[in-house]
Order: structure tokens, then sequence, then C-alpha cells
């Protein structure tokens, strides 16, 4: 599958400003952003080039066209005004959620539930001072 060159350096552009550090993830990252498909110009239901498509193109350029190319790209966005040509990173990290969590029942909050009734503990005679004697 063959992909259009313009589309080919927006791909890579997207990969460096969102830090996106393999192909695959270019392309995960773009199927899921609506923004992303808009600035490629593509549709919802359209379907993307494969990850593996723009490895090859970036090899049939070689890498130091490829970068100067880029760069060239990277400098046009930076005097338009339409990127600050700083990478943007996130830190962050996915928890799973245990099972237990989801299995346990929704308790209920008695002080609001049965104002009327709420009474307050004692206070145990341990708790006193340690001092007084």
């Amino acid at each position: 599958m063959s992909i259009d060159p313009v589309v080919f350096m927006k791909l890579i552009l997207i990969g460096y400003l969102e830090n996106l550090g393999s192909d695959r993830r270019i392309m995960q990252t773009v199927s899921m952003r609506l923004d992303m498909l808009l600035f490629l110009g593509y549709d919802l239901d359209e379907s993307l080039p494969w990850h593996s498509t723009l490895s090859r193109t970036r090899q049939l350029y070689g890498s130091e066209v490829f970068k100067g190319l880029f760069l060239q790209v990277l400098q046009g966005c930076i005097q338009k005004g339409m990127v600050a040509g700083k990478r943007q990173a996130m830190d962050s990290v996915h928890v799973m959620q245990t099972p237990a969590i989801l299995t346990t029942p929704r308790r209920l909050n008695l002080t609001t539930f049965h104002r009327s009734k709420l009474t307050t503990p004692r206070r145990s005679k341990l708790t006193t001072s340690a001092g007084a004697n």
C-alpha cells in the first residue's frame, strides 16, 4: 500500500509532537483521535495506512533525506504559528482495578440514612491521657 507524501509527513509530525515512539503507536493514536483524522484529511470510515507503510516510506527516503525534509516541514509549521516546535510529554500509569473492589457491595451511609436514630459512641476509659493518675 502506498501513502500520500503529505499524509506521511503529517503522520511523522504527529509522532514527533505527541512523543510517540513507534510507527505502530502513531497509527493506534491517530485511529482514536478525531482531531488527528481531520488534520490528515481522513473520514471516520476511511481506513488508515498500515504502520509498516510508514517504516517502508521512511526507509525509501533514506535517513539524511528524511531528516532534512522533516526539519523543513517542522520549520514551516513553526514559522506559520501552527506549532511551537516543542514536544509534549505526559507521565501516567495504567492501574488495573482489583476484582474485589468490583464485587464489594456498596455500603449505605447510616449517618444520613437514619439521622434521627444516630447515637454518638461512648469514649472508652482507656483513651484518657497517659499522665493522669
